[in-house]
């Protein structure tokens, strides 16, 4: 006779199956950036470039990559030497604008476009409401991933902070 599985069992389930889905997504982009010859970072410039015309902003990159930001400074530090790109200021500020060069623009139509091209695809053997309801339910998922991530950055810090106080008190 079986035992139906309590609610936890059933998370957990589902929290490996989620796992599992997530890092074979991570490793068809990793595929791809393989099968290019290119590294991960240059695949995500080329790719974020290519949405937005081939021009935009150093830190626009690194917001819309969700990379950090010395790994999208040493892609585009590579990519201006490779003459992928070229790098120029804008106004009297620090901000840095991102061109993709013909070179770029070339190896962005074999790359990113072949990935953005992929995924569209895929998102098109999806109903409408499939899509909506998948990117509603991600985005939820996400948002409170994030919101308990910084549950636990405040708990821990509150921690580290009651341990500081006792060590001060200690003699």
């Amino acid at each position: 006779m079986n035992n139906p599985k309590s609610e936890t069992d059933v998370l957990l389930e589902q929290q490996t199956e989620l796992n599992r889905i997530t890092k074979e997504y991570d490793e068809c982009y990793r595929n791809l950036s393989r099968l290019y010859g290119i590294p991960e970072g240059q695949l995500w410039t080329l790719y974020e470039m290519r949405l937005r015309g081939g021009e935009m902003a150093q830190s626009d990159l690194v917001n819309a990559t969700f990379m950090p930001k010395q790994t999208v400074n040493s892609s585009i530090k590579k990519m201006e030497a490779l003459g992928l790109i070229s790098l120029s200021r804008t106004g009297s500020g620090r901000r840095k604008t991102v061109t993709l060069t013909e070179a770029g623009e070339a190896l962005a139509r074999e790359t990113a476009d072949r990935v953005i091209r992929a995924e569209a695809s895929s998102l098109r053997k999806m109903t409408e409401e499939e899509r909506r309801d998948f990117l509603l339910l991600f985005e939820r998922y996400i948002s409170e991933l994030q919101r308990s991530v910084e549950g636990e950055q405040t708990n821990s810090v509150s921690e580290e902070n009651a341990v500081d106080e006792r060590m001060e008190r200690s003699p």
